[in-house]
C-alpha cells in the first residue's frame, strides 16, 4: 500500500509543470497582479493611484526579464523577436498604467474602468503567447 502510494506520489510530481511563479518573472507577476486587481475594485482614486502606480515599477522591473517559454527557445532571430514583442507588450502594459494612473489623478472612475479592460486584454494576449498555462 505505501509502495502504491510512494509511485502515485512520484507519478504525480513529474505530471505537474514547474509553476511560471518559480521563476523571478512569475514572482513579479504575481505580486503585479495583486495590484491589477486592486485597479479594478478600488473606487477610492487615491488608493487606486498607489495600486497604478506599485504595478508601473513592476512592470518596469519585468522589461529586463525573460519569460521561461523565450528562454527555452533556441538561440536566433525567432527567439530574438519572441523578446521583443514580449518588451513591447509590455511597455503598452506600462503605457496604459500611466494613463490609469492619471485618470486616478483626474478622479475620472469611467476612464479607469475602460483602460482597465484594455489591460485586461494586454493580460490575456501576453498569457497566450508567453505562459503555459
Amino acid at each position: 500500500m505505501k509502495f502504491h502510494l510512494l509511485i502515485a506520489t512520484c507519478l504525480a510530481a513529474f505530471a505537474i509543470p514547474v509553476s511560471a511563479d518559480d521563476t523571478e518573472l512569475g514572482k513579479t507577476m504575481d505580486s503585479f497582479n495583486d495590484h491589477y486587481k486592486s485597479i479594478r475594485r478600488e473606487k477610492d482614486p487615491a488608493k487606486g493611484l498607489i495600486s497604478a502606480r506599485e504595478a508601473q515599477k513592476l512592470v518596469a522591473a519585468s522589461l529586463s526579464m525573460t519569460p521561461a517559454l523565450v528562454e527555452e527557445m533556441k538561440d536566433g532571430p525567432a527567439k530574438d523577436n519572441a523578446l521583443a514583442m514580449y518588451r513591447q507588450m509590455m511597455g503598452e502594459c506600462y503605457v496604459t498604467l500611466c494613463k490609469i494612473e492619471q485618470a486616478y489623478l483626474a478622479k475620472d472612475l469611467d476612464a479607469v474602468a475602460k483602460l482597465y479592460d484594455s489591460l485586461k486584454a494586454l493580460k490575456k494576449d501576453g498569457h497566450e503567447k508567453y505562459t503555459d498555462d
